[in-house]
């Protein structure tokens, strides 16, 4: 094994620290030993062994799980029909890793008892992949000592790389994780142990002198490490065991997030991180309500979770409780069981998707952009609950782009001003409650908000991150509810979710603005503004924007409403590239989407001068 500070020395080059904790949940925790900034590479992390999803192995290379735009240019294995290789070079490199050993004709496919046979295929394969990859290092290893003591006198003094992640270091990271054996249910070891077996009756691993108790623990710890492999839309097309990565502990509100390139796992700062700060990642999605991600991060990593989202002290706690409890499984069903009983001739909304729809439907956009303009101190009715419409268009006026100019003060406004001179500046001298005069557009990119800056907003909005959501949590809470649909819910957040694309679908593009926007909304209470998620919503919300006045350009509809999409398509764009180039990069597909958007809106701008 390799000596410990292989590892040390690696995280080091990354400005990065592995350390003891006395919090008995952690046990571990990575540490930041320099300041990060937001976007940076804080470390890669290579698989132990990765496998891609059944379902999408016709579609990724299932060596270097890159997806090319053409699936049908895959190269499929002639033998086991079943693995897909970008070229010649990906199929040698797997043939000589993994794949001559695993490489079955595709009629003598893996069998098994019991209800559980995809899951139990693809965690065999893992299972597989990873004691060869165990059994081929602790060979080399034992053959290194055997040649060390022939050749005596000689200093056999390992040298190597420490800004490379070698085997040592892959190895050592994955010797030190928690697998949690004794706190594992029997059942879950009783099909361990099954599993095991039959990865041993493999005539590669028959020999290996691996034993079914090492093989179980294997499985233990990838179990409560593996790590679904994203492509850039942030769809999983498969699972890794990445022992560097899986030292890193969670939290709900996380200051770094994992990304993937191929195979290669990164973990990129999504806030600034200084020294002494621990590096938190998220093991489940942060839009599950407290106690399903509770429960989850209970029965799969035999942790309770104390972070900023799971208590009620901090404000990130008090978002949890604004945002409430998810739909169960019975919930659903029982809104499935309503839709179909629905008479086609009824005009009363009866599940609470038809209950958002009527709302959005009834949605006028324009007017809502008016009256909520942030200029004009616009506020809902007090008296009356909240719907859609002004709970959204009443929020948005605080977050976007405000949430975004609180954690980068370098943003620019259509003063010319930065963020950054808000801290010195008061509203401007001219006639109380004008907007600031804006500059020229520019002649080849968005690089300003037409927003006021924040202290000269009506209503005005904090410079603050957390005062914004300080400010505006009592506010929401405090309106009167409609048990039809309260907006903020997440019970109404899953279902809009789903009816926005069902809307784009049908090309109704005024209705998937209105609802891109209030989910939005939703995802900034939920997620870091520079998340990914927010970053690919951001651009889907510019995308339906522009589809809406190309729709309203060949419907004839008033100008009034083309400029106000028009807006929303600036801010959308101008969004999607910050948070996009920061998490996401500039190489991928979505920002050149982004770019060809940005080119088109401007043309048509200047086309209309």
């Amino acid at each position: 094994m390799a000596s410990s500070s292989e590892l040390q020395d690696y995280l080091s080059v990354y400005g990065l620290d592995l350390q003891t904790t006395t919090d008995t949940t952690k046990g571990r925790a990575v540490l930041s030993t320099d300041y990060h900034k937001r976007g940076t590479v804080l470390v890669t992390s290579q698989p132990l062994g990765a496998v891609a999803l059944p379902s999408t192995r016709p579609e990724v290379c299932n060596y270097c799980f890159r997806k090319p735009s053409n699936p049908e240019s895959l190269q499929r294995c002639s033998q086991c029909k079943s693995a897909y290789f970008c070229d010649v070079a990906c199929f040698k490199n797997a043939w000589l890793t993994y794949h001559q050993y695993v490489c079955r004709p595709a009629s003598s496919n893996h069998q098994f008892l019991g209800d559980d046979s995809d899951q139990d295929a693809l965690d065999l394969e893992m299972l597989e992949r990873v004691a060869l990859n165990c059994w081929r290092y602790n060979n080399r290893k034992t053959n290194q000592q055997q040649d060390a003591k022939v050749e005596e006198g000689t200093d056999d003094t390992k040298q190597y790389n420490v800004d490379e992640e070698g085997v040592d270091v892959t190895m050592e990271a994955f010797d030190g994780l928690m697998g949690h054996d004794q706190k594992q249910p029997k059942h879950t070891l009783q099909r361990y142990r099954r599993l095991a077996e039959q990865a041993l009756s493999q005539p590669y691993l028959a020999n290996s002198g691996l034993k079914v108790e090492q093989l179980v623990q294997y499985l233990c710890r990838f179990q409560c490490n593996n790590f679904g492999i994203h492509d850039d839309r942030l769809f999983t097309i498969g699972e890794g065991t990445y022992p560097v990565a899986s030292l890193f502990n969670h939290s709900c509100r996380p200051n770094a997030v994992v990304m993937f390139e191929g195979a290669l796992l990164s973990i990129v700062a999504i806030e600034p991180i200084s020294p002494d700060q621990e590096v938190t990642i998220a093991y489940v999605d942060a839009a599950h309500d407290r106690s399903h991600r509770k429960s989850t991060l209970s029965s799969k990593y035999f942790f309770d979770c104390l972070c900023v989202r799971c208590v009620d002290t901090d404000i990130y706690g008090q978002i949890d409780t604004l945002l409430g409890k998810e739909a169960s499984d019975w919930d659903r069903a029982q809104a499935l069981l309503q839709q179909t009983r629905l008479d086609d001739d009824s005009d009363t909304p009866t599940t609470l998707r038809d209950r958002i729809l009527q709302q959005v439907n009834d949605w006028d956009l324009l007017e809502m952009s008016r009256l909520y303009d942030r200029r004009h101190d616009g506020v809902p009715d007090a008296s009356k609950p909240l719907n859609l419409a002004h709970y959204t268009h009443y929020v948005i006026q605080f977050f976007a782009p405000y949430l975004w100019s609180s954690c980068n003060l370098g943003l620019s406004f259509g003063n010319e001003q930065s963020a950054s001179s808000v801290l010195s500046t008061t509203a401007p001298s001219s006639r109380p409650g004008s907007p600031p005069p804006l500059p020229s557009p520019p002649p080849r990119a968005l690089s300003y908000f037409d927003d006021p800056l924040p202290q000269a907003a009506r209503p005005k909005v904090s410079t603050s991150y957390k005062g914004i959501f300080t400010h505006l949590l009592p506010i929401i809470q405090a309106y009167p509810l409609d048990d039809n649909v309260v907006p903020y819910r997440l019970t109404t957040l899953s279902a809009s979710t789903q009816l926005l694309y069902d809307e784009m679908d049908l090309g109704h593009w005024r209705n998937a603005v209105k609802l891109g926007m209030y989910v939005l909304i939703q995802y900034c209470w939920i997620y870091p503004p520079y998340h990914p998620i927010v970053a690919q919503h951001l651009l889907l919300l510019a995308k339906c924007s522009w589809n809406s006045i190309i729709k309203s350009e060949l419907l004839g509809d008033g100008k009034a409403l083309e400029k106000a999409y028009e807006r929303g398509v600036r801010r959308w764009i101008l969004l999607a590239k910050e948070t996009l180039a920061t998490v996401v990069g500039k190489q991928g597909e979505q920002w050149r989407e982004v770019i060809e958007l940005e080119w088109i809106f401007l043309r048509e701008q200047k086309l209309k001068e």
